[in-house]
C-alpha cells in the first residue's frame, strides 16, 4: 500500500495494545496474538510518534524514509491492528421497523459518526441511503419482502434484525448481487422446514396483524443482536469484509446461545422453475 497519501494519523482497532519494550515496542492485535516491533536507535522517535497517532505515515515515511515504516504499517494492517483507511464519519443509514434493538442500533452508529434517520418501508421509493437497517418485533415477512426488491432494483444494501420464540435473528447482510437476500433465506428456510405451510401460515397470521405474546421481542438478546447489526454495517460502510454477509445469527441469550447458520443465494433459475 502506498502510505505515502496518508496525511492523518494512524488508528488502532480496538483491543490493540501497543507496549514498549528495551528494543521496540509489542504489540497485542486485536486477535490476542503478539507482534514484536524492533527499530533502529536513530529511527526510533518517529516510530514512536506513528504508533501513539501523533504523526502520520506520510510524515514519518518522509522523516525516516529508510527505516522500514512502510513494511510495519503493512504488517499492521494484514494483522488488522489498524482501522479502516475509509472512514465511516458522515455514511447515511436509514433504519424501518420497531423493536428494542433500535435504539441500540441507532446510538451505537452515531457514535462511529453515522448519520442515521427512521423511516418506513413505503417511504424509501427514489433515497439512496448507504444502508438500510430494518429491525422486527416478529419477522415482517410481506415488509421485507417489498424492501427486498426495492433493495435490489436501487442496488442499496440492507441489514435486518427480528424476534422470534424467544431469540433474536440477525441476517444475513444483504448486497444485491453480491450476497444472499431476504427471498435467499425464506426460500431456504421454508425448503428446510418440516412445516413450510405452517411457516407460511405464522407469517400471513403476523402480516394480517396478529401478535406474538411478547410483542417487543426477548429483550435480553436485544443488545447483542444490535451490535452484529452494527459491526456488519461499519464493515460494510469501511470496505472492511463483512462477519454477517452470508450467514444467519441466532441469538439465544437465555440459554446462553448464539449460533451461525451458513445461506447460500437461491440460483435464480430454480426460482422460476419452482413458481
Amino acid at each position: 500500500m502506498d502510505w505515502t497519501a496518508f496525511e492523518t494519523p494512524v488508528r488502532f482497532e480496538c483491543g490493540t495494545a501497543v507496549v514498549p519494550t528495551e528494543v521496540g515496542w509489542l504489540v497485542q492485535l486485536p486477535n490476542e496474538e503478539f507482534m514484536h516491533v524492533d527499530a533502529e536507535v536513530d529511527s526510533r522517535p518517529v516510530v514512536e510518534e506513528l504508533l501513539a497517532g501523533r504523526l502520520s505515515p506520510a510524515v514519518a515515511l518522509a522523516a525516516s524514509p529508510g527505516a522500514g515504516i512502510g513494511d510495519l504499517l503493512d504488517a499492521l494492517a494484514l494483522e488488522g491492528a489498524l482501522a479502516a483507511a475509509e472512514t465511516v464519519q458522515g455514511s447515511r443509514v436509514v433504519m424501518v421497523g420497531a423493536g428494542p434493538p433500535m435504539s441500540y442500533i441507532r446510538d451505537l452508529l452515531g457514535d462511529a459518526g453515522v448519520h442515521v434517520e427512521l423511516t418506513g418501508v413505503g417511504d424509501l421509493d427514489g433515497d439512496r441511503p448507504d444502508v438500510v437497517v430494518a429491525v422486527g418485533r416478529w419477522l415482517p415477512d410481506a415488509d421485507w419482502r417489498r424492501l427486498d426488491a426495492w433493495s435490489a432494483g436501487a442496488g442499496v444494501a440492507w441489514h435486518r434484525a427480528h424476534a422470534e420464540g424467544r431469540r433474536w435473528y440477525v441476517g444475513p447482510f444483504t448486497i444485491p448481487g453480491h450476497s444472499p437476500s431476504y427471498e435467499d433465506l425464506r426460500l431456504r428456510r421454508l425448503a428446510a422446514s418440516a412445516w413450510p405451510e405452517d411457516l407460511l401460515a405464522l407469517w400471513a397470521w403476523l402480516d394480517g396483524g396478529g401478535v406474538p405474546a411478547t410483542a417487543d421481542g426477548p429483550r435480553l438478546g436485544a443488545v447483542v443482536a444490535a451490535a452484529l447489526v452494527v459491526a456488519d454495517v461499519i464493515s460494510h460502510l469501511s470496505g472492511a469484509p463483512i462477519p454477517g454477509a452470508d450467514v444467519q445469527v441466532g441469538v439465544d441469550a437465555a440459554a446462553g446461545t448464539i449460533r451461525r447458520h451458513s445461506v447460500l443465494a437461491v440460483p435464480r433459475h430454480l426460482v422460476t422453475e419452482s413458481g
